[in-house]
């Protein structure tokens, strides 16, 4: 299991993410032009993230 700590774009507070539940994760933008990372799972359930896709990259790639 891949467990990921993410911080949660609105609240600013961790996220523990089990990532094999995940179908993707993407760089996106809101309407006020606010960058952030969507990652989205089964059932269109969607988390927004203040992580880039390259820095969850480098942390996935960490776990062992």
């Amino acid at each position: 299991m891949k467990i990921v700590k993410l911080t949660h774009q609105h609240s600013s507070r961790d996220v523990i993410i089990n990532w094999n539940n995940v179908l993707f994760c993407a760089a996106t933008e809101s309407s006020l032009g606010e960058s952030y990372t969507e990652v989205a799972f089964e059932g269109e359930a969607a988390l927004p993230v203040k992580e880039t896709v390259e820095q969850i990259g480098v942390l996935l790639d960490e776990i062992v």
